[in-house]
């Protein structure tokens, strides 16, 4: 499994949607279910896109921006009656003429154009032909009427099944990508069979890559300096850990089909809470290229902030250094400013390291700020860049501020969570504002190693558990102890709580990678699991839940189970016993 929202699908959606518009109010209209199952793909993709772009994570091995999606929502929308304005919201808001785009191109283009350019693709004697000559009038008459644009999308979204989660909150978007023994890593094609080579360095950017966009008119990737055409570092993915490879180790030809593999983890996935914030976490495990790389990972999302932790990081591969990213930010010209605990940074080149015991607030050169309660592992360089780029057709190179935390070569852990990280991301902040936070942080990390990480966050009163490891009694919270591993959220209202938990563990039958998948693996349905959980207190269900039931209640312990499936959040008020 993987999400693959750059291409193949939304092409899917397109030609879907164009079949629901002609054949609606005839004897061969879709089903009902049909376009239900339809407009809900259509939303999810709205979710993940940001105008034009999605993470670039879910794009499969074509990372290019801009998805031609834009028709679909006005096709599905005029394909009944009456017109269903929420699609056609959706599609009002994406229709803007005069946008010029900095993704096609340094200099900005006009972007909608290519989207409705006519595409004739033929492939094998067959013709796709599902960008029709006719649809323009269609669009303009939809894009002409009355009915009001949509607004964005505002929330926090977990995608078990691509793990993957979205973070958004006013015009920015930002989302984290795992992987699993479900969903494999990256997608490439190698030199071979005269096929063209695409994606080839991007074998990292599933481990815990946390990509946002905040910047651009509209909102895109290389405006908000994730250009992978100028230089870009294929090791250095800003929210991911991982050894730093030269572009020949990352990248052999060689290999041919050395991709899309599963991990031998199954702790992958998200949290939801009120559907507002939320939490994601991730345990990395290798057994193709270095089975001795570990590492537990998370990030807790509350409005614009991101508090991100690691540990147990260990390798045994001691030629080559490892690390975590912050951020690595591509600058249109070399002076473009970052600041390093509140001073002005415009130098170039420049480098600073960070010192033991000592905090460090940072703000990168679009706008997001980092706060790091001990700077020890801190590296920080303003530099040229040389790279490749994603076809590896050409080289590159361009201006950029990277940052990383720096866990040696190799990372050695104790076993119990020594060698670990933590920093937390304020998205699009002041100088002021990160000053501020970093006097004062509104959370506290209660635990960080092989068994939990767990923060409790002051200002948003919860506690968020990432719980690893099960049957022991947990010394924070509300939360007890859990049967299984699990992620769980615990939100304070007076006398009252909201209880998120989702089970990650999708149980669906383990492979190798996607080249070992048959009729079992593609066919076989995520097995539900039975979560029992202990709370300290005595509680009982606000309102009565399918998934969730009171075991027993007494002597200050609540047990409850819940039915967990498929990776989702079940979330129930409790109110305590008077």
């Amino acid at each position: 499994q993987a999400v693959y929202a750059g291409a193949y699908a939304t092409c899917a959606y397109e030609f879907c949607s164009l079949l629901a518009w002609l054949l609606h109010g005839t004897v061969f209209a879709a089903a009902p279910e049909s376009v239900a199952n339809l407009k809900h793909a259509l939303l999810t993709q709205d979710i993940l896109t940001h105008k034009y772009d999605i993470p670039y994570a879910t794009m499969g091995r074509m990372p290019r921006p801009g998805i031609r999606i834009l028709s679909a929502y006005a096709y599905l929308a005029l394909a009944g009656e009456p017109v269903d304005t929420e699609l056609a919201g959706i599609f009002k808001r994406l229709w803007d003429p005069h946008c010029a785009y900095l993704g096609a191109g340094d200099k900005g283009t006009n972007y909608l154009p290519q989207v409705l350019s006519v595409d004739l693709d033929a492939q094998g004697g067959k013709f796709l032909f599902y960008q029709t000559l006719g649809r323009l009038q269609i669009l303009q008459e939809l894009a002409d009427s009355n009915l009001p644009a949509a607004p964005l999308p505002q929330g926090f979204w977990s995608k078990p099944w691509g793990a993957l989660a979205i973070h958004r909150r006013d015009d920015w978007l930002v989302s984290v990508k795992g992987w699993s023994q479900y969903v494999w890593d990256f997608e490439m094609h190698p030199k071979c069979s005269g096929m063209a080579e695409e994606n080839v360095y991007a074998r990292y950017w599933s481990y815990g890559t946390l990509q946002s966009i905040t910047h651009g008119t509209p909102p895109n990737p290389v405006a908000s300096g994730w250009n992978l055409d100028k230089g870009w570092d294929w090791c250095r993915w800003p929210g991911a850990t991982t050894p730093h490879l030269t572009l020949h180790e990352l990248y052999d030809p060689k290999t041919t089909w050395a991709n899309r593999f599963f991990s031998s983890a199954t702790f992958v996935g998200g949290v939801s809470c009120e559907g507002r914030n939320g939490m994601f976490a991730l345990k990395l495990h290798e057994h193709y290229y270095d089975p001795t790389f570990r590492a537990y990972k998370t990030y807790f999302f509350f409005d614009n902030e991101i508090i991100c932790l690691g540990s147990n990081i260990e390798s045994r591969d001691a030629a080559h250094a490892f690390g975590t990213t912050l951020f690595q930010s591509w600058m249109q010209e070399q002076g473009m400013p970052i600041q390093v605990n509140g001073a002005a940074v415009t130098a170039f080149p420049y480098e600073f390291r960070g010192e033991a015991g000592q905090p460090l607030t940072l703000m990168d050169p679009y706008g997001n700020g980092y706060f790091v309660p001990d700077s020890r592992d801190v590296r920080l360089v303003r530099g040229e860049q040389k790279s490749r780029d994603a076809w590896n057709r050409s080289e590159t190179s361009g201006a950029f501020s990277t940052c990383w935390l720096d866990h040696g070569q190799p990372p050695r852990d104790d076993g119990y969570g020594s060698e670990r990280y933590h920093y937390a991301m304020l998205v699009q902040t002041s100088e002021q504002a990160l000053a501020v936070y970093a006097k004062v942080p509104p959370y506290r990390v209660l635990m960080q190693n092989h068994q939990a990480h767990i923060i409790e966050h002051l200002g948003q009163k919860t506690v968020a558990y990432a719980l690893f490891e099960t049957d022991w009694i947990i010394p924070h919270g509300i939360l007890r102890k859990t049967d299984t591993p699990v992620m769980a959220m615990v939100k304070e209202h007076g006398d009252r709580v909201v209880l998120s938990l989702a089970d990650p563990d999708l149980r669906l039958p383990k492979r190798r990678n996607m080249g070992y998948l048959d009729d079992e693996a593609n066919s076989t349905p995520s097995r539900p699991s039975v979560v029992r959980a202990d709370l300290r207190g005595d509680w009982r269900l606000r309102q009565p839940s399918p998934a969730v039931r009171v075991v027993a209640s007494g002597d200050g312990v609540t047990v409850l189970e819940f039915s967990c499936a498929n990776g989702v959040t079940n979330e129930v008020m409790l109110e305590k016993l008077p």
